[in-house]
């Protein structure tokens, strides 16, 4: 699934309800470019894993790894850009 961000977006912010730990997936406060992309592709994975499969533990654990992942790909593209 390759989303536009504003429609991966949109569809995280109405499926909050439904798991709050896609409120740790939004992009939109980063600022335009690489860092909100690589951020935009796990909200992407995100959506997909909450779509795709029901909730249970597994799919909470997997979507907790995803965020410590993201987080750390977002950190190393800062690093990057300060390069």
């Amino acid at each position: 699934m390759q989303l536009p961000p504003a429609e991966v977006s949109r569809q995280l912010q109405g499926l909050e309800h439904e798991d709050p730990t896609l409120h740790w997936f939004r992009f939109e406060h980063l600022p335009e470019g690489p860092i909100q992309d690589t951020s935009a592709d796990y909200a992407r994975l995100a959506l997909v894993t909450v779509l795709d499969q029901h909730r249970n533990a597994e799919r909470t654990i997997a979507l907790r790894k995803l965020i410590e992942a993201k987080d750390a790909s977002v950190r190393s593209m800062i690093l990057t850009m300060s390069k």
